[in-house]
């Protein structure tokens, strides 16, 4: 009945971008602002029962002080977003994190009572959170060398993040059920190694989360991609279960079908064409890791490659999306610039396409 979204501005007093979310009311079309931060306040999730809402807020523009202040030599850490919780009538938002790492990819639990994410982690020290104190500078070594960058990876920095140097995205959640006014909850740091891990998804039954990522000495030096399994409910850290891989999954975002039993993905599995391939719809059977291409026959893309993530303005994801039927998946199909949606049939491949325009 309500449709929560991000209005986004240029703000020219403080030369930044700044965003609110505000909530439209489906029925009469009236709109209201949910809230105020001071920076941009991004990705909207509402809670199953739709009684509050999550999302991300970023500090505001940085004061002569924080300008003064010694800078961290990775651009990822201190300066993220941190992960909210509203009412959905509005109110004061709560603050459901302080990580160092920030946060990205919220998603709720089907049950309501906790929230997954991602946030960045230094392999060798954990989750590391704003009030931590700061390291010495008696050490002219440390004062003098705190913004120089050394990494050991090949891959160091993103468009649309920065610089994160050998920090890892690590999945993590929180207790949202259990926060209370004054008081954050404990995160617990459900991942943690050499590896990166993308957004995760949680299964139906709330006992599961997938991600995708490449957990090999070398994954970083290749294309290929995987899809993980975290039992939730395990000790923390959680060993990843392989499940599937294919030679690319240029979007790492998953979903899961009404019963649980499959994963949708968009990926290639040619071995030659590298970057290049069509990314197709693949269905992955959760109990064995089988899986079938459903439109190897379709001749275009399927995702979002409209976005120039130099531009620094990230979008949403753009992973399938099951109808409650579990037979069709909608979908986005890009074909020269315009990105369309579009409805495929599982069981034939079809793909029937709902708008037309540029």
């Amino acid at each position: 009945t309500q449709v929560a979204w991000v209005r986004t501005w240029m703000d020219a007093d403080q030369n930044a971008y700044r965003a609110h979310i505000c909530v439209t009311d489906v029925a009469d079309g009236t709109t209201r602002q949910l809230t105020d931060g001071p920076g941009q306040d991004t990705h909207p999730r509402w809670s199953p029962d739709g009684a509050a809402l999550a999302y991300l807020a970023s500090p505001g523009p940085q004061t002569q002080a924080d300008s003064d202040a010694p800078r961290s030599q990775v651009s990822v850490i201190g300066g993220g977003s941190q992960l909210m919780l509203i009412g959905a009538a509005g109110g004061v938002a709560q603050p459901l994190t302080n990580l160092l790492g920030g946060v990205r990819a919220p998603v709720w639990s089907p049950d309501g009572r906790r929230i997954a994410f991602l946030t960045y982690v230094d392999p060798a020290k954990g989750l590391e959170f704003l009030d931590d104190a700061p390291a010495a500078d008696d050490d002219p070594f440390v004062k003098f060398n705190r913004d120089v960058l050394v990494v050991k990876r090949l891959r160091w920095k993103w468009d649309n993040i920065g610089y994160f140097g050998d920090y890892t995205s690590q999945v993590v959640w929180v207790e949202a059920a259990d926060a209370q006014a004054n008081a954050m909850p404990a995160p617990t740091l459900l991942t943690r190694g050499e590896f990166d891990l993308s957004a995760p998804v949680w299964s139906p039954d709330g006992r599961t989360l997938a991600v995708t990522g490449n957990l090999d000495p070398d994954g970083e030096a290749v294309r290929s991609s995987y899809i993980y399994l975290l039992d939730v409910d395990g000790k923390a850290p959680v060993t990843p279960r392989t499940l599937f891989g294919l030679q690319e999954m240029r979007s790492s975002d998953l979903a899961w079908s009404p019963d649980g039993a499959w994963l949708a993905v968009c990926g290639h599995d040619d071995p030659v064409i590298g970057h290049y391939g069509n990314q197709m719809l693949w269905l992955v059977s959760v109990a064995d890791g089988s899986a079938e291409c459903v439109t190897r026959e379709f001749d275009r893309v399927l995702g979002d490659y409209s976005r120039n993530y130099d531009l620094r303005r990230s979008g949403a994801d753009d992973s399938p999306r099951w109808l409650p039927d579990g037979q069709r998946l909608y979908v986005l199909v890009y074909e020269g610039g315009s990105v369309e949606l579009g409805v495929v049939d599982r069981n034939s491949g079809a793909v029937t396409q709902l708008s037309a325009g540029r």
